[in-house]
């Protein structure tokens, strides 16, 4: 196979300024039905600007990370290794045309898990 010497020539190279990539760290789990109902409006709506998705991240109460990979309309998750016992804080990066870093922070932001509210009783 032959090998063209400038193929990464500058010359050659045109970027596209509409191209960029979100990261948004996550702290605590995500409710994993209300994740991929999210992912799964995401990549119906923007699936074609939206080029390749990664992270890792807390769901529910599972001791366990899961990776999280997507192109374009097709997104998985699966668990991996364990959490350990520091903080389970996870990334997820989207890469693609025209993204809206407001709108994917806080669509994921809306994914978390309820945290169970505790009642106190006091006297009355």
């Amino acid at each position: 196979m032959a090998v063209d010497p400038g193929w990464l020539d500058e010359r050659d190279h045109h970027h596209d300024p509409g191209v960029a990539s979100v990261g948004v760290e996550l702290h605590g789990a995500l409710d994993r039905a209300a994740l991929e109902k999210w992912l799964g409006e995401l990549v119906e709506r923007r699936g074609g600007d939206l080029y390749r998705l990664k992270g890792i991240v807390a769901l529910d109460d599972h001791p366990r990370r899961f990776v999280l990979q997507g192109v374009h309309r097709m997104f998985e998750l699966r668990p991996a290794s364990s959490w350990g016992r520091g903080p389970s804080t996870g990334k997820v990066v989207f890469i693609g045309r025209d993204l809206d870093r407001d709108e994917l922070t806080a669509g994921l932001l809306g994914c978390r898990r309820a945290v169970p509210a505790t009642s106190v009783r006091g006297d009355a």
